[in-house]
């Protein structure tokens, strides 16, 4: 596991800013910390971010993981193989 590799968690943040160095090559990611809002109708309760709550996090390398589900057309391509 990741946590066993020695990496940290942080929820409820949103990353706001990827920063480049002097050579263009990622140095670090610029987040803000989120707090659950009121419940909406269903009760859901979304993010909502909390003001001057930003901070930086030194980094190599940024994995974007958006969404839940794999993508169907990959799905495809791989069960073919």
């Amino acid at each position: 596991m990741a946590r066993d590799e020695g990496a940290r968690y942080r929820f409820l943040t949103q990353p706001v800013k990827f920063i480049a160095g002097e050579e263009g090559n990622l140095v670090a990611v610029e987040c803000i910390e989120m707090v659950l809002g009121e419940p909406d109708a269903k009760g859901r309760r979304k993010p909502v971010p909390v003001p001057n709550s930003n901070f930086s996090i030194a980094c190599d390398t940024a994995i974007l993981a958006l969404g839940y589900w794999p993508d169907p057309i990959n799905q495809q391509v791989h069960s073919r193989s």
